[in-house]
């Protein structure tokens, strides 16, 4: 049952991280065509905060906001608990490669990515389990 309890954590976490990646790139998205429109930085900040507002920016920003809350929330919540099966431990690799930043650690980051692949390969090969390979 802790595996499951686990797991499930990790899902929603990933979910909520993706969601937040989703809005991000939205409101990515939104600014740079309101940035590329003529005249644009020589409207006065009132000006584009009120374009902002019209083309949604400040809905999606605070929805990110409120997003990064509970991220932060989830992560309070991290279970204490060893996991109990290969995948809790990809589970574990999957949410650490999204914290850590590509930018700040790429040889971290990097060899986070590879391990989460290589052992969802692992798992996913039709192979006898990794468990009974190694203690078999």
């Amino acid at each position: 049952m802790p595996a499951l309890h686990t797991r499930s954590w990790h899902s929603r976490w990933l979910a909520l991280d993706d969601q937040r990646r989703h809005e991000l790139d939205r409101w990515c998205e939104l600014n740079q065509k309101l940035e590329s429109q003529p005249g644009w930085f020589a409207l006065s900040p009132a000006s584009r905060a009120d374009k902002q507002r019209q083309a949604g920016l400040l809905a999606i920003d605070h929805g990110l906001r409120a997003i990064d809350r509970r991220l932060q929330v989830h992560l309070r919540r991290l279970p204490a608990s060893s996991a109990q099966d290969i995948d809790g431990v990809l589970a574990d690799i999957r949410v650490a490669e999204r914290l850590v930043l590509r930018e700040q650690n790429d040889v971290v980051a990097n060899l986070l990515s590879r391990a989460a692949r290589d052992l969802a390969a692992i798992t996913s090969a039709d192979d006898p389990p990794l468990s009974s390979t190694l203690f078999g």
